[in-house]
């Protein structure tokens, strides 16, 4: 700019202008947690607008890869991808996935490459024993020849035996030799090879197993143990346990004791005693034989809690691994004490908040094993619990302390699953 009265002045500088009717153009992202996927995962993606946003007219989420291309309608800002789409199509390792945000007068456009994580190949694993074995045998598990381009993280086993959705965590380790306790049953064992971007081969094996007298000298196997042995001789002996209770319970009810009489232990003392009435009608020597047995029962469950509690919790790990042995532990409700229901609410909301204050890119699975079993701990001490109220007409402190762990629980869940 020129200076009228002295040309040979000059100066620089900025204005700023505004167009009447013109809006900025809204901008649109797109993210996950990782942009390396696995296939046996379901791919969540979310999108934000950023800018006027107000009058959307539609979002349009579109896949693309070299052979396909997918086109779905729906206003919704998330989008999750089944894992059928990439264990259907593995032979694609690249996946674009795209969003479009409609407005009135302008469109809105952001996409995300997606590179699909490869699990595993070319190894295998052996049990040793594997037929005829007592629950007091250590096994060794040995995997070898795995490979994967971004390495082995750690070798997860899980049990099952007719159903495998109910498979059941009992230990983990980060060597491709190791050892592990396994309950009494014919098995059928998992162990899931894992990278570290968490991509997951199973290698299936089978074992039998004999049920021997665990019930014995308990406190010094426990000094000996570590995180995984202790969660293994729990559960272990909780199913050793949950077994035994089906069968008192039957015979109970052969013996003419009604259910109503046998469906808890009692949560206010130690030695569960039947009503007057009770004695009134039934065998005194089948009744008095049942409760012995009831409390041997419940005051062992009470003892693993307390070694259970003792734990450390550090990795998803250990939360994956105390949520399961606490789902075994209070199967059977009527053999759970006060003090045992106590300690499994505690417990199961700390694992909570273990769990939600984990990495937000923790595996689809994993997150799933730890709510399933932490949510089935939950709903047998709110079993208890709802119980002891009906039948006592009154709250303890204790149990309202249970019932604020319990519904903290299934907040921290709510919260955790919804964002």
């Amino acid at each position: 700019m020129k200076n009228r009265r002295n040309p040979a002045r000059q100066a620089t500088g900025y204005a700023r202008v505004r167009i009447a009717g013109l809006t900025p153009r809204p901008i649109i992202s797109i993210s996950t947690n990782s942009k390396r996927i696995n296939p046996t995962t379901p791919l969540t993606l979310s999108s934000n607008c950023i800018g006027n946003c107000t009058n959307i007219e539609s979002i349009t989420w579109r896949i693309y890869s070299e052979s396909m291309n997918l086109s779905y309608d729906k206003k919704s800002s998330n989008f999750t991808v089944p894992k059928q789409l990439f264990l259907n199509n593995p032979q694609i390792k690249n996946w674009k996935f795209e969003v479009i945000y409609s407005f009135p007068s302008t469109k809105g456009i952001s996409s995300l490459n997606i590179i699909v994580n490869q699990p595993p190949i070319n190894g295998s694993c052996l049990i040793s024993p594997s037929i005829d074995s007592a629950t007091d045998t250590s096994f060794t598990i040995s995997c070898a020849d795995w490979f994967d381009e971004d390495g082995i993280k750690d070798y997860l086993v899980y049990v099952w035996t007719s159903d495998h959705s109910k498979k059941i965590f009992i230990g983990y380790s980060s060597n491709s030799n190791f050892e592990i306790r396994l309950p009494s049953s014919s098995l059928n064992v998992i162990v899931a090879i894992r990278d570290r971007f968490d991509s997951i081969t199973e290698y299936n094996l089978t074992a039998r197993v004999t049920q021997t007298d665990e019930f014995t000298d308990l406190s010094n196997k426990f000094k000996i143990g570590n995180q995984n042995s202790i969660n293994q001789l729990i559960i272990q002996i909780c199913q050793e346990l949950n077994q035994k209770n089906n069968e008192l319970i039957d015979q109970a009810v052969q013996n003419g004791i009604p259910l109503s009489n046998i469906s808890i232990s009692s949560l206010d003392d130690q030695s569960p005693s039947p009503s007057s009435s009770t004695k009134t009608t039934m065998k005194q020597s089948a009744l008095l034989e049942f409760t012995r047995q009831l409390n041997f029962y419940a005051k062992l469950r009470e003892d693993l809690t307390i070694e259970l509690i003792q734990l450390p919790i550090t990795t998803l790990n250990t939360i994956k691994l105390q949520a399961s042995t606490l789902a075994q532990l209070t199967k059977a409700t009527n053999q759970l004490t006060r003090l045992t229901v106590t300690n499994a609410a505690n417990r199961c909301y700390r694992l909570t908040r273990a769990l939600f204050s984990t990495p937000s890119n923790i595996a689809f699975e994993d997150l799933q094993i730890v709510a399933t079993a932490l949510i089935e701990c939950a709903s047998n001490v709110l079993t208890v619990r709802r119980y002891f109220h009906s039948f006592f007409k009154k709250k303890t402190s204790n149990f309202i302390g249970c019932q604020r762990s319990i519904a903290r629980t299934y907040n921290c869940f709510r919260f955790r699953f919804d964002t």
